[in-house]
């Protein structure tokens, strides 16, 4: 049974109580957890292939008719994920610091003008460096290093990569140009990490082996367990009687079990450990684990769907009131016709039995389980929307935002051991100053996913333009707008067309300022001298209405 996700291997030993004992101990609990796992990875990476249960599948009734259909959807959702996070070179790019000048202010006796102060502008260090890296890598095959490392990543869960200087003798073979290291994946089925049970989780050892075909019939394992400091050998018989005259055997894996095992030790010439373990997520899971009940319901319904129509076309022929010998049927189904006499009463006759599977509801609980599995795996629906959507609609509908939400998450996996990857690659390149980046941490280094960023331009351009008007700064505009996959790069690039064109003249400012001050007084002036003369008007008036009244008053005594 598939136990989902593989686990990672624990040991109670602290790094610096590693020794040859220690090893031998620490594999003795490692090696049955590891062949757990290593089991689950090859039922899935054969699962991927093709090899599904499916194959397998017997039927009961009719079992003449068993059609065993495989839809690889597993193949579809891996490849999509590797093409879709590695279709482009991982590339290194120098990580951006603020410049380090310092800027005069208004308390310093060389104060200059404001439109004169420099702007704290934003440059990458040691850019020389990482190109020269990059370049290496690259002529080391470092893209298709990758795929392979994904396509094992998204299959199981889990991947290694191992980095080794190159001999001596291997240099003489290179070109000049030639990086002095080579990159390798190893399989995960023989390989593995083993981490302490203390709260960092510290790294131990890592572990490698293969079987070797020895002289004669004597097959070895020969397995090399390493360290930061040192590198542990040893050889075992891959399969030994257990007596002179038994047909029973032992295999390494018992002997490895017992704590029995002689390691010689080396010094590690690099001083770091080289083999580096990749995670999927932190359950460790494959790409198309977690739906792989629902691939194995779609190829058993796939399957039906074909016995269906292929028992409709070869249905049974029933005869009624009517004996036919052998000979007369096969005479029948060659001619393609039969002639029957009724007898009496009883009407012969003769029918075919059909019983046609329901296309449609079968056609609807196909595509249901479908997009069940593609929403579960964050793979988009690729198949055309209806219309009157807009692009953003048809880029969220379709599962394209999950797809990317996805991604993200995977690269912040994938960061940690790439870092660990680029120190061993640093660690051997310190030994050789020709190439020139020596000195070069990883601290320097930011690691870029390259991804289509082309998809819905024109609102992405418009909320660029949007945000540079509103006055953000032109690096955060790009990295809000999401143009580009490597916002620091593309600043770099435009920063002498992008900073004159968005930069706020100071002068101009101040200037606008104080005009806008100015004409604010006067406007407030003008107001109070508006304030005053209704005030003036208004008592006049007031004043006319009391006579008037008087008057009336008056007039109006007089008359009586």
């Amino acid at each position: 049974m598939l136990n989902k996700g593989r686990n990672r291997i624990y040991s109670s030993y602290e790094p610096d109580e590693i020794d040859a004992v220690a090893v031998a101990r620490i594999l003795t609990d490692a090696i049955p957890v590891h062949l757990n796992n290593a089991q689950d990875i090859d039922y899935l990476h054969n699962y991927t292939k093709g090899i599904q249960p499916v194959l397998d599948r017997t039927k009961e009734v009719r079992p003449e008719i068993n059609n065993k259909i495989v839809e690889n959807h597993a193949y579809e959702i891996v490849e999509f994920k590797t093409g879709y996070c590695f279709g482009s070179p991982v590339t290194y790019v120098a990580r951006a610091k603020n410049d380090d000048r310092v800027q005069t202010t208004d308390y310093t006796t060389d104060k200059k003008e404001p439109s004169e102060q420099p702007s704290k502008l934003r440059k990458r260090g040691n850019e020389d460096k990482v190109n020269k890296l990059n370049t290496l890598c690259l002529n080391d095959d470092k893209p298709n290093t990758d795929r392979e490392l994904a396509d094992w990543i998204f299959e199981c869960g889990v991947g290694y990569k191992a980095t080794f200087p190159l001999s001596a003798s291997a240099m003489r073979r290179k070109e000049k140009s030639a990086p002095p290291f080579h990159t390798s994946v190893l399989d995960p089925r023989n390989t593995f990490c083993v981490y302490s049970t203390n709260m960092e989780h510290s790294k131990l050892l890592s572990c490698s082996y293969h079987r070797k075909h020895g002289s004669g019939q004597i097959d070895t394992v020969e397995i090399v367990a390493y360290t930061d400091d040192n590198v542990y050998t040893t050889s075992l018989p891959y399969s030994m009687p257990v007596a002179d005259d038994s047909d029973q055997s032992t295999s390494w894996m018992d002997i490895v079990v017992s704590g029995t095992t002689q390691f010689e030790v080396a010094p590690n010439p690099m001083g770091i450990n080289p083999i580096v373990e990749y995670d999927a997520n932190t359950s460790r899971l494959g790409s198309f684990e977690p739906v792989i009940e629902l691939l194995d319901a779609l190829n058993e319904t796939v399957s039906n769907r074909v016995d269906g129509v292929e028992q409709f076309v070869q249905s049974f022929i029933k005869f009624i009131n009517c004996d036919i010998d052998e000979d007369t049927f096969k005479a029948m189904k060659e001619l393609g016709a039969i002639k029957v006499q009724s007898n009496g009463q009883y009407t012969a006759d003769v029918d075919i039995i059909t019983s046609e599977l329901n296309q449609d509801q079968t056609q609807t609980l196909v595509e249901d389980m479908y997009n069940k599995v593609l929403a579960i795996a964050g793979v988009p629906d690729r198949r055309a929307s209806a219309g009157g959507n807009t692009g953003q609609a048809l880029i969220i509908g379709q599962g394209w935002t999950n797809a990317e939400s996805r991604a993200l998450s995977f690269e912040k996996m994938f960061f940690k051991s790439e870092r660990e990857t680029i120190l061993v690659t640093l660690k051997i390149l310190q030994s050789y100053p020709q190439f020139k980046v020596t000195g070069l941490e990883t601290a320097d280094i930011d690691i870029k996913f390259t991804r289509n960023r082309t998809d819905n331009l024109l609102n992405k351009s418009q909320v660029l333009l949007n945000l540079l008007q509103a006055g953000v700064h032109p690096l955060g505009a790009i990295s809000l707008s999401d143009i580009t996959s490597d916002p620091e790069n593309l600043y770099a690039m435009s920063e002498e067309f992008i900073v004159p064109k968005w930069k706020v003249d100071n002068t101009q400012q101040e200037e606008r300022t104080g005009t806008d001050d100015m004409t604010n007084k006067k406007q407030d002036a003008d107001s109070a001298k508006n304030a005053q003369r209704n005030a003036k008007a208004n008592d006049t008036t007031t004043s006319g209405d009391n006579n008037a009244q008087n008057d009336a008053i008056n007039k109006a005594k007089s008359e009586q």
